[in-house]
């Protein structure tokens, strides 16, 4: 919370961060390893930004969210694809 307050302080790092986690996370737990179901759990992930974001006429830079959170389930399906073939 003391971060927030702080006039200087821009949480855009904090937000990426926590989208490609939380999607790489999902990823990793869900542990599919097919590429449909990864980029529906990015979509699940980072579509609130978009959707909260666009309402305010003429700002697009929102969808970006959804590019960090593919980012991180995309890590997250090489985990998964790792571990799976090193389980066999």
């Amino acid at each position: 919370m003391f971060m927030d307050t702080r006039t200087a302080f821009d949480d855009t790092g904090v937000t990426v961060v926590g989208l490609m986690g939380a999607a790489f996370l999902a990823v990793v737990i869900d542990g599919s390893a097919d590429l449909r179901r990864v980029l529906g759990l990015a979509l699940l992930v980072g579509i609130w930004i978009p959707i909260v974001e666009i309402a305010v006429p003429g700002t697009f830079g929102s969808v970006m969210a959804l590019v960090f959170a593919g980012a991180g389930a995309l890590a997250g399906l090489v985990v998964a694809r790792t571990t799976a073939g090193a389980a066999r």
